[in-house]
């Protein structure tokens, strides 16, 4: 239900057709800085997941470091 509401609306804002006045070059701008504060975002999410695989692969050595000393005892 509420996809086909989505989907409706989708279409209407697709197909409707804008006049350019001040009030969409100021919301074509706001958009645009939102886009770009989401593509930061983004980037700072990627390298925060990379650095907790790095943290995960050093855990793991670490472990394995512990296992081998635990064997001579």
């Amino acid at each position: 239900m509420v996809g086909k509401r989505l989907r409706g609306s989708l279409l209407n804002l697709i197909s409707a057709q804008f006049n350019v006045t001040r009030e969409v070059i100021d919301a074509n701008k706001q958009l645009d800085g939102t886009n770009k504060q989401v593509a930061k975002v983004t980037q700072e999410l990627a390298n925060v997941a990379n650095t907790l695989a790095q943290i995960n692969r050093l855990v793991v050595v670490l472990d394995d470091l512990l296992k081998v000393t635990a064997s001579f005892h």
